[in-house]
């Protein structure tokens, strides 16, 4: 009986096939994770710049600006008393502003490796609550204001006290969210966003302009 030749050996391509698998799932992982960390990074920028490109804010240093205006450089009691009144409700509403804001920086949601984003969350929260505190001081600091000239000249002295006493922390809140979202960022454009987004406004009184 004659014997057949036997069969060549068959190649096993299954573990070359699971390589190629691995790696696919592994770049696929890679841009996916790049792309949640993208979409994650302007959701908090967006999240931020509603924050603070709201136009209460500017309300509120204008009118800060002319109650200081109207004490100091006018030494009008009257127009003092007025001011003050209306730093009261831009200083409530503000402080109303805050509390939302910090409300929707906590809902921007972050995975726990993605760190960067995290400490961008956390300081520009940080930073808010530092406002929170400080708006809630200036509430009552301003509340009950009296027009009598001796009385509002205490009461004016006691806001200038609560915000002297918070302004290092809001600033150094404010230069460390910076920082953060610039660590944050992927890229020269972001960071240019970044850049915008945190430099600050010049606002003053307009009372009185032409």
């Amino acid at each position: 009986m004659e014997t057949l030749p036997a069969s060549p050996p068959r190649k096993r391509r299954w573990p070359l096939a699971v390589g190629v698998v691995v790696v696919l799932l592994a770049v696929v992982g890679v841009f996916g994770t790049r792309a949640l960390y993208v979409r994650t990074f302007d959701s908090l920028v967006d999240t931020t710049r509603a924050a603070e490109g709201a136009q209460v804010w500017k309300d509120f240093f204008v009118a800060q600006d002319c109650f200081i205006d109207a004490v100091i450089d006018d030494g009008d009691p009257a127009l003092a008393f007025n001011e003050g009144l209306t730093l009261l409700d831009e200083t409530d509403l503000l402080a109303r502003h805050v509390d939302f804001s910090l409300a929707s920086i906590a809902d921007v949601s972050v995975l726990p490796w993605h760190r960067n984003l995290a400490a961008a969350r956390e300081s520009i929260g940080a930073h808010y609550e530092v406002w929170q505190a400080h708006l809630s001081e200036a509430v009552a600091a301003l509340s009950g204001l009296d027009s009598d000239p001796v009385v509002l000249a205490a009461q004016f002295q006691a806001w200038v006290d609560v915000v002297l006493a918070a302004a290092e922390a809001i600033e150094s809140t404010f230069n460390d969210s910076e920082s953060a979202f610039q660590l944050a960022a992927l890229d020269d454009s972001a960071r240019q966003e970044i850049d915008a987004l945190f430099t600050p406004s010049e606002v003053e009184c307009s009372r009185g302009a032409v």
